[in-house]
């Protein structure tokens, strides 16, 4: 998902706006895609639906480190070389989210940018527990992953 569709984007409000303010924003929305603007509303008030849109957004950074943030993706052609400044105070949930919406959203990629891009994005999905590597659980418990002689 681009950063411009995302329910919180799209509807500009936070994860910290409260029911009624959703539903206010998303009528005040409503002329300018019903179905796009009515998807989004309900991922953000359903309960199980907001759990993915909220973890697909900024949870736990506050609204004007938020806007920050975005401000920043869309203009800073080489967040991969500043990642650590650009995103520095942000958990590695928040950095997941920001470099993924970033990669997305970039069209004319260096090999070298690109690459670092990768390495920032695979470190901070191990980080959060969302890259799994195939020899990982053989690794842990000893077996090499070779069929026993027979």
């Amino acid at each position: 998902m681009r950063i411009q569709d995302h329910p919180f984007q799209l509807l500009g409000i936070t994860a910290r706006t409260g029911k009624r303010e959703i539903l206010d924003r998303a009528e005040l929305a409503i002329s300018a895609d019903p179905e796009t603007v009515s998807s989004s509303r309900l991922q953000v008030t359903h309960p199980i639906k907001r759990i993915e849109a909220e973890v697909s957004w900024f949870p736990g950074i506050s609204p004007v480190r938020v806007r920050q943030l975005l401000d920043e993706l869309q203009h800073d052609a080489s967040l991969p070389l500043s990642f650590e400044e650009k995103l520095g105070g942000v958990d590695e949930l928040g950095r997941f989210n920001a470099l993924a919406y970033w990669l997305l959203e970039c069209n004319s990629l260096t090999g070298p940018t690109w690459a670092l891009a990768l390495h920032h994005l695979s470190k901070t999905a191990r980080a959060i527990g969302l890259y799994f590597h195939p020899g990982d659980d053989q690794r842990r418990s000893g077996d090499c992953g070779l069929p026993p002689n027979h």
